[in-house]
């Protein structure tokens, strides 16, 4: 339920046309494509949950992607990949805290290396994935 409420909250406010008229305007080759539609996808997963965000903005990432020449199955493949990020993307994600809990870390010292060796990696797995480099 609270997946659903944040994208119509998301929808309310109007990002998946805005995200649509800013997308349908890129003219860029695949690969920069995906390399766009993955880091909005991404940046929208940090926040929410991966149901969330691809009820928000899945159907635009797809289509954006699907527009850019990617085969709209492994467009789909794509975002889901890059909405994986969902729960280990600072700052959000309670196994950050919970881990970092157990490890007697401090949370924000976790956060560059999560990016660096998390969400990057599956960004340009994504990425990969979408430009046919890595098959579906």
């Amino acid at each position: 339920m609270a997946a659903f409420s944040a994208s119509n909250v998301l929808g309310e406010l109007g990002l998946p046309q805005q995200l649509t008229d800013v997308l349908g305007q890129l003219h860029a080759p695949k690969w920069a494509m995906a390399l766009i539609v993955g880091v909005i996808v991404v940046a929208v997963a940090i926040p929410l949950t991966a149901s969330a965000t691809m009820a928000a903005i899945g159907p635009v990432a797809v289509s954006s992607l699907a527009e850019a020449g990617v085969p709209a199955a492994t467009a789909c493949v794509a975002v889901l990949i890059f909405a994986s990020t969902e729960g280990a993307s600072p700052p959000s994600g309670a196994p950050i805290y919970v881990a970092s809990g157990i490890a007697g870390v401090n949370p924000a010292r976790t956060f560059v290396p999560l990016v660096g060796y998390y969400c990057l990696p599956i960004l340009l797995i994504g990425a990969a994935v979408a430009t046919g480099v890595l098959p579906v």
